[in-house]
């Protein structure tokens, strides 16, 4: 997904109509992040949009190095070796018509004395390498997967063997039919292998 498009000479421009979210690369060095842009969608109060995608700042949690003794130079780790710590990070936000993706850690401070103490303070040395790419598997989104079943009053969906989904039906069927016989209430099994198959307890 990309806005490059061929002019009438036949060489690549960027589609001056493109959406702003319609992109697949973004740089290094991205301009700054509107703090007064919609954090859903971008849109600015006096109309447009943010950059994007658009550099920012934002609190990273992780577990880092628990060292015992670094300002004495002593590379020994305490018990527990690691500690939970909220720090600020450089951070690239990019969006695209399905998602809003904050790419963090894309600079690094250096070390001072042991590997991953971030104190060396020599700015904002990027830690993305050429090439480098983002790739991940979906499996669900965009279109609702809607089952085929017919419940009347749906009170829980739970989890069952073998990956199953479990739809407990409390509500009554008064059939009008004599070849189908009226319930007080239906369970739904929908097999998590094949969700078109569905067994029906009554």
């Amino acid at each position: 997904m990309h806005p490059i498009i061929a002019d009438a000479a036949g060489n690549c421009i960027k589609d001056p109509n493109a959406a702003p979210n319609k992109i697949g690369r973004f740089p290094l060095n991205p301009p700054a992040c509107d703090p007064t842009a919609d954090p859903r969608t971008g849109a600015l109060p006096g109309g447009g949009f943010e950059p994007n995608p658009c550099f920012e700042t934002i609190d990273e949690t992780e577990y880092q190095p628990n060292w015992a003794n670094l300002a004495g130079g002593s590379c020994t780790l305490s018990s527990p070796g690691t500690k939970l710590l909220t720090r600020a990070s450089d951070a690239i936000k990019f969006r695209n018509p399905g998602m809003t993706l904050d790419f963090v850690d894309r600079t690094y401070p250096g070390d001072q004395v042991c590997i991953g103490d971030r104190g060396a303070n020599l700015g904002r040395i990027p830690t993305v390498t050429s090439g480098f790419q983002v790739t991940f598997r979906q499996t669900a989104g965009f279109n609702p997967l809607i089952l085929q079943i017919t419940p009347a009053y749906p009170v829980k969906v739970v989890t069952g063997p073998t990956q199953s989904v479990w739809v407990i039906d409390e509500g009554d069927f008064l059939s009008t039919s004599i070849d189908t016989p009226s319930t007080s209430g239906k369970v739904f099994r929908v097999e998590g292998q094949s969700v078109t198959t569905i067994n029906l307890l009554e």
